[in-house]
């Protein structure tokens, strides 16, 4: 086990390609020179003093924490990890005040849990290891239950037909018989879950009929009691994949995705669905390149999707706004010579958007974070 520390040096200069528009930051743009691995996720936490704790994984596999100020300068960092590498999931606030941070450790024969706390100062407090979840190849959420010290991991476990998904209640020490959502010829692949108000979870994700690949939606609540499960064919012969689904204050999802044709390219497909998950309403958002969703949030009505644009073999940070009947109000492209990609976007309490990606700089990626006005987002 290892522990390095690393200090940043901040950079405060863009490059853009000439054609795209002139961009102000009357926020923050912030450039971490400490290098990425650059196919990773990256997590967030927003604090009660509007900074942030940032969780993605370094160039050597481990796992990057980074606490940055609501003006984006950073106030601390540590890097924690084994000798295999680290593909960090889930960061979260415990009753204790400290923060749990856990993902999958890949091994070339058995995939890992980790889970780590760390204080205040990011100072590691206990290293879980395996916590007795080793079955679990690929965790996909963690939170904390009602009972103090005990957490609900919910993730896949690999077997010889395909993959479950299982959810089991643990002190981190001792677990209870794992509870499994069984889904039917599972061929399904899940990008991300989001946690309702309610503390039902939204999954979504993909699976294919071996023709094409469509948008898979799945409702349970913790425990992994299975609501209902749809899958959005497309209208035409396209191929889909759900990145990511938020619920609003009335119960309405709202889904990203992208729509794939040999006509169009890739595009952001965004669509609304009632809070059963009938869809109602679907719009692809096309422009002349391909397109990348990763990240989908709203605020103040209006739905936010990041990700990036594919131009001239190189990838830009490209923001699509829309309003709730799904019709496109703007769109943001930032970029430089290299790829930069957004991995996601979240609301700040002084009602701005902030931006987190992975750009390349010269040969390797580093860890960006951007703070936009809403209105910036325009045609």
């Amino acid at each position: 086990m290892k522990i390095k520390i690393y200090f940043l040096l901040v950079i405060f200069c863009v490059s853009c390609h000439k054609d795209k528009e002139e961009i102000s930051f009357p926020g923050f743009q912030r450039f971490f020179e400490l290098p990425l691995s650059c196919q990773g996720e990256i997590a967030a936490l927003q604090l009660p003093d509007d900074s942030y704790l940032i969780a993605t994984d370094n160039k050597e596999g481990n796992v990057y924490l980074l606490k940055i100020s609501k003006e984006g300068k950073p106030l601390s960092e540590t890097s924690f990890g084994t000798q295999q590498p680290e593909e960090v999931k889930s960061i979260f606030k415990n009753a204790n005040g400290n923060y749990i941070v856990a993902g999958t450790t890949i091994n070339s024969t058995n995939n890992y849990i980790f889970i780590w706390e760390f204080n205040d100062q990011l100072q590691l407090v206990k290293n879980y290891g395996y916590g007795g979840v080793s079955y679990l190849s690929k965790l996909i959420y963690i939170t904390e239950t009602a009972k103090a010290g005990t957490y609900l991991l919910v993730g896949e476990m690999s077997v010889e037909k395909g993959k479950k998904v299982i959810s089991v209640e643990t002190d981190l020490k001792n677990s209870t018989t794992p509870k499994e959502l069984i889904i039917q010829d599972f061929r399904e692949g899940i990008q991300s879950v989001f946690q309702t108000p309610n503390s039902e979870l939204l999954w979504t994700g993909y699976f294919t009929d071996g023709n094409f690949t469509n948008i898979s939606l799945i409702k349970s609540d913790l425990q992994c009691n299975f609501d209902w499960n749809l899958n959005y064919t497309s209208f035409d012969d396209r191929n889909q994949v759900g990145y990511g689904t938020i619920a609003n204050k009335s119960g309405e999802l709202f889904i990203c995705g992208s729509n794939q044709s040999d006509q169009t390219g890739i595009d952001f497909f965004i669509a609304k669905a009632t809070v059963n998950g009938k869809k109602i309403k679907e719009y692809t958002y096309e422009r002349p390149t391909n397109q990348y969703p990763k990240s989908i949030m709203q605020m103040n009505g209006e739905i936010f999707i990041a990700g990036s644009t594919e131009e001239n073999g190189t990838r830009d940070i490209l923001v699509v706004k829309a309003n709730a009947d799904l019709i496109p109000t703007g769109q943001k492209i930032i970029g430089s010579s290299s790829h930069d990609e957004a991995k996601l976007i979240l609301a700040t309490e002084d009602g701005s958007l902030l931006l987190l990606a992975k750009v390349s700089i010269g040969t390797e990626c580093k860890l960006a974070a951007y703070k936009i006005k809403p209105e910036e987002v325009h045609f």
